[in-house]
């Protein structure tokens, strides 16, 4: 609008008035000249223009860190929910195995418990890694600003509708 208002504004401006039985037809012309080809004004809208650039350059600078932030955690999270997942299915076989060789008078009730036992931390450790999966997908969301559906994301995650107890199952 500034630059625009360097140039000379000529307005013209129809009238009319009913005077007497008579009808007048008016025209009105105004002029307006700018002082200085309007430099000032020109300069401080350049100034604005410059310091709104900076401050959304700053501001995508903030949203990309935010966002690969998110997503770096997010993709820990799966590695550590993936490594959780070994170890409790590792931690199932090896409860089978303690069974089977309990059943057989191999092995005594304390190593067939200690072996529960193990994959109960294990199974636990599956659901704090889960936990941290959806907190950072939870981040992630935050930062894009968009809903994400984890099964989208990575294939093999439980979707959310999927309570966490059938988690715990052995899966066929």
């Amino acid at each position: 609008m500034e630059i625009a208002k360097q140039y000379p504004n000529i307005d013209w401006q129809p009238g009319y008035n009913f005077d007497t039985g008579t009808n007048k037809y008016t025209i009105g012309v105004s002029l307006t000249l700018p002082v200085s080809r309007n430099r000032g004004p020109i300069a401080e809208a350049e100034a604005g223009r410059k310091q709104a650039e900076e401050r959304f350059l700053a501001l995508q600078a903030q949203v990309i860190g935010e966002t690969a932030r998110a997503l770096a955690g997010y993709r820990s999270a799966l590695v550590e929910l993936a490594e959780a997942s070994k170890a409790l299915k590792l931690a199932r076989d090896k409860e089978v195995l303690a069974k089977r060789s309990f059943e057989h008078g191999e092995s005594d009730r304390l190593s067939l418990t200690g072996s529960a036992l193990q994959t109960v931390v294990a199974a636990r450790a599956q659901l704090t890694a889960l936990d941290r999966a959806q907190a950072s997908l939870g981040a992630l969301e935050n930062a894009v600003q968009k809903p994400l559906e984890p099964t989208w994301l990575v294939r093999g995650l439980p979707s959310s509708d999927q309570p966490a107890a059938d988690m715990l199952k052995e899966r066929p």
